[in-house]
């Protein structure tokens, strides 16, 4: 909690300051200024503007600081979120009486299941993010719904789907499972719509807002592909409230049905969605419910710890800043560690990823696998009745956060330079200055393959220049070939010549030219660097800007003039 934290809480945090300076009817375009958009409804923002108000007003009453958060405003937030997780886990632990009356020992399997989950501990830990308000909510839904008081499960689904719209899925299942009358089910559904349509309609004048809203929905339906994927999808989700409807159930077979509803919805979404790792959060509640339901429980308890290690390895390449050493920076100790001497993307191979995704796309439906396994138990009559969880497996459970993610980055933090350069070359430049080139510019693409080079020219900004890096992109794909990066001086004099192995390299990510040592009295001198493939047909692109925004520097693809510049960082020794 003190070591780790990552950016988005602070923008969240920041941008909630303008609900206490007054903006209430201005507040998305006010905030385009200091934080570029805000991606979400109104209610995180108040539920943040309240609870951080005691703490702004005797920090900084009134002051603009933008993501700069100082540490007791960074501690007062993180401890509301550790606050809302302890009530989230006390919601489980309602549910779970409500679920398995008399059997206590199923109710303290799917507590702790829930208390010691590894995602949990990572998203809300480590990542400090405030989807677990969302699921607080939906969780006191689902609570109520258990007790038959259906407009509190219909407000309460109402106030989650104002923090994370996904509660929508959960709620279209849980309604025609229970009320069969449409005119309840349009009164039900009117409330739990009410609170998005009404702060949709009272921000409906803003373009910020307007944008933002278009921005969700956009991100979280993601690219036009796997179109028969999302149609089997949306089938099935559609035959499943048919079915749902049809069926009439109450008392055990309806909280029954109700988890497994709640838990395959949920995951059919993880997979046709282009899904966030923090989204992860939602999935555990109900996920650990549904153990609840297993003869064998500890199966599926080893099994999340495998899929957390493969989510952590998926994470720290495809977010290679979001999910690496980087949440270092954003914790409130971060003072006392200086800048990282590998980066999990290091090691954990990028060419595992496709392998490791399949794995998670496994873990989206694994309730309904690991049922199906339990029913065939049941038949074979292996198994008399629910086993307890052994404390071995309790203890991978725990553990399992702090072996896949916590020590492998105090270990890229601390290990000898000697042994953090075996085991990549470029491990000097994660200690050195960097210096950026087209910060603050709109982005862009240079499509880059082995029938045309890409060349840059620049003017070097300080003295000693001892490298330079370059953003690429793999489209989500595992790299081929070889991308070789020369780096010339202004008289045609080659100072450095770098060949980079593409499938060791994560999408999204820096490719670097180390120089042998650095080039003396380099401010304002021009260099030209040119980046060749070898083997690359297609799949490979370097970021680059949307327009010209390096003085005295162009661009070009196969000798042709191109609009913007390269995303460069130059890289010089620290004082």
């Amino acid at each position: 909690m003190l070591v780790f934290g990552h950016g988005d809480l602070n923008h969240t945090v920041g941008s909630s300051y303008a609900f206490l300076s007054g903006h209430w009817t201005d507040f998305y375009s006010y905030n385009k200024t200091y934080f570029g958009r805000n991606d979400y409804f109104p209610s995180i923002y108040v539920v943040f503007a309240a609870w951080m108000a005691p703490v702004k007003l005797l920090t900084s009453p009134g002051a603009q600081n933008g993501l700069l958060l100082s540490a007791q405003e960074l501690l007062w937030a993180r401890l509301g979120l550790v606050l809302v997780f302890a009530a989230t886990v006390e919601l489980v632990r309602r549910i779970a009486r409500e679920l398995f009356p008399e059997q206590a020992t199923v109710q303290r399997t799917v507590i702790a299941a829930y208390l010691l989950s590894p995602f949990i501990a990572y998203i809300v830990g480590a990542f400090g993010q405030y989807d677990i308000i969302g699921v607080f909510f939906t969780l006191l839904g689902f609570l109520h719904y258990l007790r038959g008081d259906r407009w509190k499960f219909a407000l309460f689904f109402a106030l989650a789907a104002s923090f994370k719209y996904f509660a929508l899925l959960v709620f279209a299942p849980l309604l025609v499972l229970a009320y069969k009358k449409f005119r309840e089910m349009i009164a039900l559904s009117s409330i739990a719509l009410s609170v998005i349509l009404l702060e949709a309609a009272a921000y409906a004048h803003d373009p910020a807002f307007r944008s933002a809203l278009w921005g969700m929905v956009k991100g979280s339906v993601g690219a036009q592909d796997n179109q028969s994927l999302k149609a089997l999808v949306l089938i099935v989700f559609a035959l499943g409230l048919v079915l749902l409807w049809r069926t009439r159930a109450s008392g055990p077979l309806l909280g029954r049905l109700a988890v497994y509803s709640a838990a395959t919805v949920y995951g059919l979404m993880f997979l046709v969605v282009t899904w966030n790792m923090v989204w992860f959060v939602i999935l555990a509640p109900f996920f650990a419910l549904s153990i609840g339901y297993l003869r064998r429980p500890g199966r599926f308890i080893v099994w999340e710890s495998i899929v957390f290690a493969a989510y952590t390895w998926v994470a720290a390449t495809v977010w290679t800043t979001s999910a690496n050493v980087g949440l270092i920076s954003g914790g409130v100790l971060h003072a006392l560690f200086g800048p990282p001497h590998l980066h999990l993307s290091d090691i954990y191979a990028p060419a595992a990823v496709p392998a490791l995704r399949m794995v998670l796309t496994a873990y989206f439906i694994s309730p309904v696998l690991f049922w199906l396994a339990d029913q065939v138990d049941r038949r074979r009559d292996r198994t008399p009745g629910p086993q307890t969880v052994a404390r071995a497996t309790w203890a991978l459970r725990a553990a399992t956060p702090v072996l896949v993610f916590t020590l492998p980055v105090m270990a890229s933090m601390t290990m000898p330079m000697r042994l953090a350069r075996a085991i990549t070359p470029v491990a000097p430049a994660y200690v050195m200055a960097p210096a950026p080139l087209c910060i603050g510019h709109g982005t862009s693409v240079q499509a880059i393959n082995d029938s045309a080079d890409v060349v840059q020219t620049i003017v070097s900004t300080g003295d000693q220049l001892a490298g330079v890096s370059v953003l690429v992109g793999t489209y989500g794909k595992v790299g081929h070939g070889t991308l070789t990066i020369t780096v010339r001086d202004g008289a045609g004099t080659t100072v450095d010549v770098s060949a980079t192995d593409l499938a060791r390299v994560a999408d999204n990510s820096q490719v670097y030219a180390l120089f042998t040592k650095p080039e003396p009295d380099t401010k304002g001198r021009a260099f030209t660097i040119t980046f060749h493939t070898t083997g690359v047909a297609k799949d490979l692109a370097l970021w680059s800007s949307a327009e010209d925004c390096t003085p005295d520097a162009t661009l070009t693809a196969g000798g042709q003039r191109q609009v913007g510049d390269l995303l460069l960082t130059e890289y010089y020794p620290r004082p």
